[in-house]
């Protein structure tokens, strides 16, 4: 079962990011540090008692918000869990724009945004670390 609990600094040290060379706290941007981590839009997903994952949301202007998330290998064992719990939690959402940047090297999320209700409305080339990235949106809420 999959829970999405109130994030706390200690999540990070329980956190092993299966995809990154450099430990979570290092690769998490300053401006999601100082937008995300400390405020209440952060949330730390749980499956089985351990952490698996972050999800957060940063407001990019007035009437978008940018959706976020960093996930282990151990979601794996519970995608389907994962998607029913993200689609219940973006119903409780209401935001004009809601948009999520996906790397183009990186398929199951891209098919999990895309089932999720986001439509793709483009390619950003070379974007971060010199990998594309593609660019989903929900208008008008979840």
């Amino acid at each position: 079962m999959i829970e999405f609990i109130d994030f706390i600094a200690d999540h990070l040290i329980e956190f092993k990011y299966d995809g990154l060379e450099t430990d979570i706290p290092a690769y998490i941007p300053e401006e999601y540090n100082t937008n995300f981590v400390h405020s209440k839009q952060v949330k730390t997903i749980i499956a089985d008692d351990k952490v698996i994952g972050f999800v957060g949301l940063m407001q990019i202007n007035k009437d978008t918000f940018q959706l976020w998330g960093f996930l282990n290998k151990a979601i794996r064992d519970c995608k389907l869990s994962l998607y029913k719990t993200l689609k219940r939690e973006l119903r409780t959402l209401n935001y004009p724009r809601l948009q999520v940047l996906v790397g183009s090297h990186l398929e199951p999320a891209q098919r999990l945004i895309e089932h999720l209700g986001f439509v793709q409305e483009g390619l950003l080339r070379k974007f971060t670390d010199n990998k594309d990235y593609y660019i989903y949106s929900i208008i008008g809420g979840a």
